[in-house]
């Protein structure tokens, strides 16, 4: 199946090892487990990691291209006893086969990624053996003569530490871990002439795209001081400096990241103004972000670009404002006669209306309290007609918002150009009294921010966090704390209008008074305005309510590894408008192509590498009608992708990570109901599961492929909840999807058409029947009583005259009649001998021949089959059982359309090999 990142690839040694080794070579390894210190992952995450931490190094220790290529082909196939079938063989033994190295080498694709491989095999052998730790370079090879290698013993003697600090570092599972990172400095310190050290950040609190952009601020500053980022876990990184290397004071590394952040955001909020200038019903709105980067001219240009591309409704215009002014008693015609007005009935009266609307949603939006002490002017619609030299008296009984502005436009003396030239003078004057302040104090938030969030080891300087000022804050603001972190910074009201969709209230309700009966408010600091308004930038909208996908190193990501993701995802993003989606119909025939663009459905990847750093959030949109169902879809989404990056995920309604990378395996679901936690088997599933979940929604898709009448009804969430509502209730879905397909069918058989459908997904059902284990399932399972009851039902031809289903369904219809009629006088033995009795008379009354002994065995045998699992299963419990009727039937009628599918098949081979 084509992967999501599949792509023509440039033709530089990472992308080369991508599209050989890691795509090709290393595939079967996917699933290779690896036990004791390293269980947890498979051995092709270790030896990728490996390959991807060499490439980080190559600058930083001097590594030519060659010996790039060659260490990280050597890493590739270094574990050769676990590479072999044989679980005796030593390493010892095994570097000294050849054809079981060069197996290996055409195995791992390393061939293809390293052509010269030839010439350094014996380079590849000796850093083979001097890869452990407890295995050197044999005596032979210590002498210069015997000296085999291209590059000589000197060289390979410096590069087998490299080859063992990358051996070790992987076992670094946790940001804090020190012993296993010393001891990879150490090698890497005794291959390398310059000389390093560690140092390391971390924030102390994770806002999606907000602090991805801090990491990456924090990245480029330790950069410009020669730092080589190394180590990428979820919550900082960690890089190798020269020990020669002196950093300036952890209040200088502040001063310079919140100023590299805040010109990183100043670029963001112009990188796309259509996100921050936009039309709505209600008029242009600008947001406040951008007013203090662009001068009023450019701004101008942006409304303007969207005046002249909104198409005018004059006529209906006219009749609203009619309505409204009669609402307030005024006849609209009678007093536009009397005040010597004119009605706006061109577009130029509209296009001037719109400037004025937009000046005054501009003005009343940021600045209704400002004008009053800059202009001795409390009223925007009162500035503005000032600054036109027009009496505003006679326009203040039309609608401030929707009316006001196309009337003036109709009647105001100038054309478009000269009252665009007197609003940008009105504009200019604004923004240039605006106090410079306010910038001011925003930057110092977010350095502050910066001060209490970041947390620098420098090896001697080692900054701690405080978390006194915290409590503090929480305790004196109580009620009015940020609702979506811990910044101790003060807080506005805002209401749910004002707050992006998904928010809930479940996320800030435990800040507000216990019991309170007025509408809960949002309390929101600086810095969560800036987030959301950075999500808004960074990211597309769907159309509907978004799910977070939240992807995180399940240990550390090399850097390199990490710049690659960045580049991937950065160049998926191809058109504006456009969401990557999965395919419903590829995947459901298991056709080659998975995801596809979609204007309203799907992944919104980030437009930029800025966004992407330690955690990568992406939200998904996807079609549901439920919050279950929005969930279990998005986190097909994450464990698709989650699988392919080789990163953890967790799938949360919000746009920031509910915990922390270290409290879950592999994936994580955040809120769900308890059929989708069953389905899952709670809401930590590790990576093995993972792939078995996606192989469990293939088949649900390929069922629901064959069964369902069209594409836009879906049944993927129905099919899947139904496997933990009870044992069988996926048949009976699959029962009444089947049968609306067949009313809707013109075909002359549509008995056949069932048979036929029945047999095509008979793997897909199975295999899903079979997770019911993986559920906490008794083995005897009750698909094993129905399975056997389809055989002997049909193998005794036990059913009425045709194929159509109450026919199939006859001796299951006459058990439950019968079992269904309270009797005081028939013990269950009593009942059993009526039912078989009643049976055989029916199948001797439509049966043309004679039936005796052997068709009365085959009716006893279904019936006895049938009452040995109300017995086993139900106990004997008829209410019990006749709450499962439908879903027996459903399941004993797919069954026995496949034994009928399988006879049919038999006797189709039997006429063949006659012939």
């Amino acid at each position: 199946m084509a992967t999501l990142l599949d792509k023509k690839l440039s033709n530089t040694i990472i992308d080369n090892y991508i599209e050989h080794v890691v795509k090709d070579g290393l595939k079967s390894l996917q699933d290779h487990k690896q036990y004791g210190i390293r269980e947890g992952t498979t051995l092709a995450d270790h030896l990728i990691n490996g390959a991807f931490t060499i490439y980080t190094l190559k600058n930083a220790i001097g590594l030519s291209d060659i010996e790039t290529m060659l260490l990280m082909s050597t890493f590739s196939i270094h574990d050769l006893n676990k590479l072999s079938n044989d679980p005796e063989a030593s390493l010892s033994k095994l570097v000294d086969n050849q054809d079981f190295v060069k197996e290996n080498i055409f195995k791992m694709a390393v061939d293809k990624f390293f052509k010269e491989w030839e010439e350094y095999y014996n380079d590849i052998i000796s850093l083979i053996r001097a890869h452990s730790g407890h295995f050197h370079l044999s005596g032979d090879q210590l002498i210069p003569a015997k000296d085999k290698t291209k590059l000589g013993l000197i060289r390979i003697k410096a590069l087998s530490h490299i080859m063992k600090a990358v051996d070790i570092i992987d076992l670094s599972k946790e940001f804090n871990e020190r012993r296993k990172k010393e001891e990879f400095l150490h090698h890497i310190n005794s291959a390398s002439k310059i000389q390093y050290r560690w140092i390391s950040h971390k924030l102390t609190e994770h806002r999606g795209v907000l602090s991805n952009i801090i990491h990456n601020q924090i990245i480029d500053v330790f950069q410009s001081y020669k730092a080589i980022p190394l180590l990428v876990y979820a919550e900082g990184t960690w890089y190798m400096l020269p020990n020669s290397v002196d950093l300036p004071s952890r209040e200088n590394l502040i001063e310079e990241i919140s100023q590299k952040f805040d010109s990183k955001l100043s670029k963001l909020r112009i990188e796309d103004l259509s996100k921050v200038i936009n039309m709505t019903k209600d008029g242009i709105k600008i947001d406040e972000s951008i007013i203090d980067l662009l001068p009023a001219d450019e701004i101008l240009k942006e409304v303007d670009t969207l005046i002249y591309k909104r198409n005018f409704k004059i006529q209906d215009q006219i009749e609203k404002a009619k309505e409204k002014a009669q609402k307030n008693g005024i006849d609209f015609d009678e007093y536009i006669k009397k005040n010597g007005l004119r009605v706006f009935t061109t577009r130029d009266d509209m296009v001037k209306g719109e400037f004025l609307r937009t000046t005054y949603l501009f003005i009343n939006a940021h600045f209704s309290k400002e004008i009053k002490s800059w202009f001795n002017i409390d009223d925007a619609w009162k500035l503005i007609c000032n600054r036109l030299g027009i009496e505003e008296n006679v326009f203040e009984v039309f609608d401030k918002l929707y009316d006001r502005s196309f009337v003036i436009g109709a009647n105001v003396s100038l054309n478009i150009e000269e009252l665009k030239e007197k609003l940008t003078r009105l504009w200019n004057e604004i923004l240039i009294k605006r106090n410079s302040s306010s910038r001011e104090l925003k930057d110092n938030i977010f350095k502050s921010y910066m001060e209490k969030s970041i947390v620098f080891d420098l090896g001697q300087d080692q900054s701690k966090v405080s978390f006194e000022s915290f409590l503090i804050s929480y305790v004196t603001q109580n009620h009015k704390q940020d609702c979506y972190g811990s910044f101790e910074g003060n807080t506005d009201k805002w209401m749910a209008p004002q707050v992006p969709n998904g928010i809930l209230v479940q996320q800030f309700s435990n800040r507000l008074p216990a019991g309170a009966s007025i509408e809960p408010k949002r309390y929101v600091s600086e810095i969560t305005k800036e987030q959301f308004f950075i999500e808004k930038m960074v990211f597309r909208t769907g159309s509907e309510k978004a799910t977070y996908l939240h992807f995180m190193p399940e240990r550390f990501l090399p850097y390199a590894q990490l710049e690659i993701l960045k580049k991937e995802l950065i160049d998926l993003v191809r058109d504006e408008d456009i969401l990557l989606g999965l395919d419903d119909k590829s995947l459901a025939e298991r056709k080659e192509k998975v995801y596809f663009g979609n204007k309203n459905f799907g992944i919104s990847l980030p437009k930029y590498s800025e966004v992407i750093a330690n955690i990568i959030s992406i939200p998904v949109f996807v079609k549901a009608e439920t919050t279950s169902e929005r969930t279990l879809r998005a986190l097909e989404y994450g464990g698709r992708l989650g699988l392919e990056f080789g990163l953890k995920v967790i799938v949360s309604e919000s746009s920031i990570p509910p915990l922390s990378a270290n409290s879950f395996e592999f994936l994580f679901i955040d809120n769900t109901n308890w059929q989708v936690q069953s389905f899952l088997c709670g809401k930590k599933v590790s990576k093995e599961k993972v792939k078995d979940l996606i192989a469990s929604f293939d088949s649900v898709r390929s069922i629901e492929n064959k069964i369902r009448d069209d594409w836009k009804h879906s049944y993927f969430y129905t099919l899947i909840t139904s496997l933990a509502e009870s044992p069988l209730r996926i048949f009976w879905e699959i029962d009444r999807t089947l049968e609306k397909k067949l009313r809707g069918s013109k075909i002359k058989n549509p008995e056949w058409l069932a048979i036929n459908i029945c047999s095509q997904i008979k793997e897909d059902v199975e295999r899903l029947d079979s997770r019911r284990n993986v559920m906490g399932e008794d083995k005897l399972k009750l698909s094993d009583y129905i399975k056997e009851l389809a055989k002997i039902g049909w193998d005794g031809k036990i059913k009425g005259e045709t194929l159509v289903r109450n026919s199939l369904l006859y001796p299951l219809n006459e058990i439950f009649d019968n079992l269904r009629k309270e009797s005081s006088v028939f013990d269950i033995e009593a009942k059993r001998a009526s039912i078989i009795q009643k049976i055989f008379d029916h199948l001797s009354r439509i049966i043309e021949w004679e039936v005796g002994k052997t068709k009365y065995n085959h009716v006893t045998n279904f019936v006895n089959t049938f009452l040995e699992m109300y017995d086993k299963l139900y106990g004997n419990k008829l209410s019990k059982l006749l709450s499962d009727e439908k879903d027996i039937k459903s399941a004993y009628l797919f069954y026995l359309r496949n034994e009928i599918n399988t006879s049919k098949e038999e006797k189709n081979d039997s006429s063949s090999s006659k012939l």
